[in-house]
């Protein structure tokens, strides 16, 4: 079996700063033995009304 990746807090850290700015709401995030980070994010939720109104039709 391999060697575990090392893991530092600010890698984490970095991971979520970069997800906020680009505009994303992090819900969680999950540290995986490989050493990768998933973040989790949140649906995002409409800006005014207009982002509510259904353009399909």
């Amino acid at each position: 079996m391999g060697e575990r990746a090392t893991f530092r807090q600010t890698d984490l850290e970095k991971a979520i700063r970069v997800a906020k700015e680009a505009g994303l709401p992090v819900a969680g995030f999950r540290i995986l033995p490989t050493g990768e980070i998933d973040v989790r994010c949140a649906p995002q939720l409409p800006g005014d009304d207009f982002d509510l109104t259904d353009m399909r039709r």
